[in-house]
């Protein structure tokens, strides 16, 4: 979801405080609320002119812009505007930060300091503790939620693995529901260090989705490096199973992970569970635990192939 449409959603959500006080009586007046202000929304689109420069009056329309711009000089201009609406907007921090390249390890103090302040930020808004464990469903801490996701992968593409578990089980306790698919990243990263005991216990946690790829997957890798090449195979025979191209997959795996950079279906913002899309997109996110897997991807190659039949001998002739 984009920033824009969480801007639309917060003036929906003030909308329907001011018509019920904060007393909303049934689902079915937030439907009957939600198209009144839908056709207002509209409406004032219609009537407002062109975003532009000379338009633009709040932090999302200069984002909007920001958006729009082609140069990283007019970006900034725009985002600096911004800046100064709402010095405290991690979303417009983040967007300027990006601007700079930097190394990896360069972005990671400015992001600690930027945690730092969207946390006191939601701690003076009453917003932190009151909303510990739904982060991701509360507008206003999404912005904190994105951050801390940048900072994660930063951690693990420095490889800081042990501060980037921390980092992913804070993200838990955050948001459980975990509509950000941290339970993966966790689980590579307890695979990376080898942590075979919170491996098995993440997976036990999310039970319902023990067959995906993403945890069966690592295992198998897991199950390999420890030298228990059975367990391995045996764990490779189910996701064949499971997934359709994963031979196919395997091929390109061996490859290293630019092979699939040529695969306009595998860049695709969703993947289909249970197909080679999902596995592919389990290399790209992943890329610090599976760019060291070559040897693992040559022997499941190895492993999984059709077997050969047996030639039998012709018998020669007397």
């Amino acid at each position: 979801m984009s920033t824009l449409t969480e801007n639309v959603m917060m003036q929906f959500r003030k909308f329907v405080d001011e018509k019920t006080g904060g007393n909303l009586e049934s689902e079915e007046q937030l439907q009957t609320l939600l198209q009144e202000f839908m056709e207002k929304y509209n409406i004032s689109l219609d009537d407002a002119p062109p975003l532009s420069r000379e338009t633009a009056k709040t932090v999302y329309d200069w984002l909007e812009l920001a958006e729009q711009r082609k140069t990283k000089k007019a970006r900034r201009e725009c985002l600096e505007k911004a800046k100064a609406l709402d010095p405290r907007n991690l979303d417009v921090l983040m967007q300027l930060l990006l601007l700079e390249k930097k190394q990896f390890w360069e972005y990671i103090p400015e992001v600690q300091k930027m945690l730092a302040l969207g946390k006191e930020d939601l701690k003076q808004r009453k917003l932190y503790r009151e909303s510990m464990g739904d982060f991701y469903m509360v507008l206003e801490t999404r912005p904190y939620m994105r951050v801390m996701h940048f900072y994660l992968e930063l951690l693990a593409g420095c490889g800081m693995i042990q501060q980037a578990i921390a980092v992913a089980k804070e993200m838990l306790k955050l948001n459980k529901n975990d509509n950000l698919g941290i339970r993966f990243y966790l689980m590579a990263l307890y695979v990376y260090s080898e942590d075979e005991f919170n491996a098995r216990k993440l997976i036990r946690t999310f039970k319902d989705e023990e067959d995906s790829c993403l945890f069966t997957m690592p295992m198998a890798l897991l199950k390999f490096r420890q030298g228990k090449w059975d367990e391995a195979k045996a764990i490779l025979k189910k996701v064949k199973e499971q997934y359709k191209g994963f031979q196919t997959f395997l091929r390109d795996a061996v490859k290293g992970r630019d092979a699939f950079y040529d695969d306009d279906e595998e860049m695709m913002d969703m993947y289909q569970p249970f197909t080679r899309s999902e596995l592919v997109t389990m290399v790209l996110d992943f890329h610090f635990l599976w760019d060291g897997a070559q040897e693992f991807f040559l022997w499941a190659k190895t492993v999984m192939g059709p077997e050969r039949k047996r030639r039998g001998k012709k018998n020669s002739k007397e």
